[in-house]
């Protein structure tokens, strides 16, 4: 904030200060100590494997914010994080710390968040028209790669509560060490790091609106999760992410 937009002319000196020596741009803590991170908060956990933070909240939603610690036993621990992220009067308002937790299998790894949406979700709660209350995509909807039973899983929480909703097991899958989600469309990619490639799953429908026409996944368009394609690699991918750029 200070260094690009304090002034009309900030970001022109940013730009200009940029170098590899201390007191270029980004100076170092020892040079500007205030802009060193502070600790707030900490927590002994056994074996951490992974890490996830909530970014945002849907207007309407009945959670908080978020983040998530994974550890190699399968616990997610669930952080409320809401006093260091609450901006909006509507937004919920608790103490840092853990608030529960739940599992998911073997060595987590990785986690991303689902970015959009999902329907039938357990533990969120219904309105008085009968009505679900939608999820946060980039909240308390997330994917977890988890090595040890070779698998992926899709996780809702709500408050200190988390569940598995989906479960992509697939032969071809043999060593899921990261995971990452399209922005444009219900695709699940997996980096494979002993079989050398990654792999893609559809896990939602395709919807052609000048047509009409929606397209489940699988071949009868009702199945849970099916392979979208296979790249393979030379050498053995260790992350994956993705974006969409216009």
């Amino acid at each position: 904030r200070e260094s690009y937009l304090s002034s009309s002319t900030s970001f022109q000196q940013t730009i200009a200060a940029r170098g590899t020596g201390s007191s270029n741009f980004p100076v170092s803590f020892y040079v500007k100590p205030s802009i060193k991170p502070k600790v707030v908060w900490e927590t002994t956990v056994t074996k951490p494997t992974a890490v996830l933070a909530g970014q945002r909240l849907e207007r309407w939603t009945k959670d908080r914010f978020k983040a998530y610690v994974a550890a190699r036993d399968g616990t997610i621990r669930i952080i409320d994080t809401s006093s260091i992220m609450k901006r909006n009067s509507w937004e919920r308002l608790g103490e840092l710390g853990v608030i529960g937790s739940f599992n998911v299998g073997r060595n987590p790894v990785s986690m991303c968040f689902a970015r959009r949406g999902d329907s039938k979700l357990p533990l969120l709660p219904y309105t008085s028209t009968g009505k679900q209350t939608s999820p946060d995509p980039i909240n308390n909807l997330f994917y977890v790669a988890v090595r040890g039973d070779r698998k992926v899983v899709a996780a809702v929480t709500f408050n200190g509560s988390g569940a598995v909703y989906r479960t992509i097991k697939d032969k071809r899958m043999g060593d899921p060490v990261a995971v990452s989600t399209a922005v444009r469309g219900p695709i699940v990619s997996v980096a494979d790091f002993r079989g050398k490639k990654v792999l893609s799953f559809r896990v939602g429908p395709l919807v052609d609106a000048r047509h009409n026409k929606t397209y489940g996944a699988g071949a009868d368009g009702k199945a849970p999760f099916e392979l979208a394609g296979i790249l393979p690699f030379s050498g053995y991918p260790f992350l994956i992410n993705s974006t969409n750029v216009n």
